[in-house]
């Protein structure tokens, strides 16, 4: 430390008879030993000196650093547009002044910075990276999946970028090329513990829940301490697996990891609904509304939480808050909420427009046309019977939309 402000004292002491560009660096070079002792302040200080006495593109770069290190983001980014100004070709400056712009939520001069470096060096998959979480950052998803893959097809072995192309392919819904690029990813790192609980979450909305589990469960196998995981598993087990005493075995565990951690209510909710303990269920619904409502700007609660909470009350008929829970279900059905969370045969008895009605039932009939071209199912025509001598058709639906015993125990026998 001695020896460092001797030095200080020295060139300051000297600096009459030197030129300006000598003094630049020698404080260029005091400020590199005092950033490697931790004296940021000081770095800061002597490199900004060298900056104004001769500057020049390396020595504002090196400025940039210093301050993106100590979180002095505006500094930084000042710094890195004067080191592009004094060298337009230079394409780590251009990197470095997204990277930062990024990080202080700037998305699109970020991604014009990383348009600039990739105009110099087409070839860079960091910068096709980078582009891709700026895109991602202005929610631009398709275009964060197009930068992506030319990422991980400039550097195939781009973990980051194979992760982040996983993610962007599934908030476009293009669901079977997300789950090949979370493979690509496993290939090169198997126990890779945020691709397994993606990949899980893809295959759950591949409708193919038990290989949903079986990710989840190896995603906890390598990062037990995942609470996120652990409610998603518990999700799967109390809806389409049908497993309500493991999803409760699943929330009891994460509990202990994780009191505050994620949605335990929800997942007990739905595994006691599942046995049939509707008032214990109406009772952790309604545990899982405060919760969210607390955790809300707004002050009210979630869209699937009103749903679940207005549900499960109706089964026992108890109509506490009744109006004002329909209210923000009907708020949330309009603008697309409540999809995982709303019963569509079970809410047809509740006092619902028939518009609505109808809104809710094609959105669903349209996600689960995704879901058939997703996993290449054959579109099947249904035969339209011939009207009957009355005139009147009759249709019989199951709540879970599917090939029923009681549709075929119910139809008409010829001549009926």
């Amino acid at each position: 430390m001695r020896d460092v402000e001797a030095a200080q004292a020295c060139l300051e002491a000297t600096s009459q008879w030197q030129s300006a560009t000598t003094q630049a660096d020698h404080w260029q070079r005091l400020g590199s030993v005092q950033s490697a002792l931790g004296r940021h302040s000081a770095a800061a200080l002597s490199l900004g000196r060298a900056s104004r006495l001769d500057p020049n593109s390396d020595r504002l770069h090196a400025l940039g650093v210093l301050f993106e290190a100590t979180g002095a983001l505006p500094r930084a980014a000042r710094a890195y547009a004067l080191a592009v100004r004094l060298n337009p070709g230079s394409v780590r400056s251009y990197f470095a002044l997204g990277f930062v712009l990024g990080r202080a939520q700037r998305g699109q001069q970020a991604r014009s910075a990383f348009g600039a470096a990739l105009t110099l060096d087409p070839t860079d998959a960091r910068s096709y990276r980078a582009l891709g979480l700026a895109d991602t950052l202005l929610k631009r998803h398709a275009s964060a999946a197009t930068a992506l893959h030319h990422a991980v097809r400039l550097q195939p072995t781009f973990g980051d970028a194979w992760f982040e192309l996983g993610i962007a392919l599934q908030q476009t819904a293009e669901l079977p090329a997300a789950l090949r690029a979370y493979r690509a990813l496993l290939v090169l790192s198997p126990r890779n513990a945020p691709a397994l609980a993606n990949r899980g979450t893809v295959l759950r909305e591949l409708a193919r829940p038990a290989e949903a589990a079986a990710s989840y469960t190896a995603a906890l196998a390598a990062a037990p301490a995942f609470p996120e995981v652990l409610n998603n598993l518990g999700l799967v087990a109390a809806q389409e697996l049908a497993q309500p005493d493991r999803a409760l075995r699943l929330v009891a565990a994460g509990r202990k990891l994780a009191p505050r951690g994620a949605d335990w209510a929800t997942v007990e909710g739905l595994a006691l609904t599942r046995m049939q303990r509707y008032t214990e269920a109406a009772t952790a619904f309604g545990h899982a509304a405060r919760v969210s409502r607390g955790s809300s700007l707004t002050g009210r609660p979630s869209a699937d939480a009103a749903c679940q909470l207005l549900l499960a009350r109706k089964r026992i008929a108890d109509w506490r808050s009744a109006e004002a829970l329909l209210g923000l279900a009907v708020d949330a059905l309009r603008s697309g909420g409540c999809d995982r969370s709303w019963d569509k045969l079970y809410g047809l008895a509740l006092p619902l427009d028939p518009p609505l009605l109808r809104m809710v039932a094609e959105r669903y009939a349209q996600r689960k046309e995704q879901i058939a071209q997703a996993i290449g199912a054959p579109r099947r025509r249904w035969p339209i019977p011939v009207a009957s001598r009355c005139g009147m058709r009759v249709g019989y639906m199951s709540a879970d939309i599917r090939w029923h015993v009681m549709a075929f125990l119910t139809q008409a026998r010829d001549g009926a």
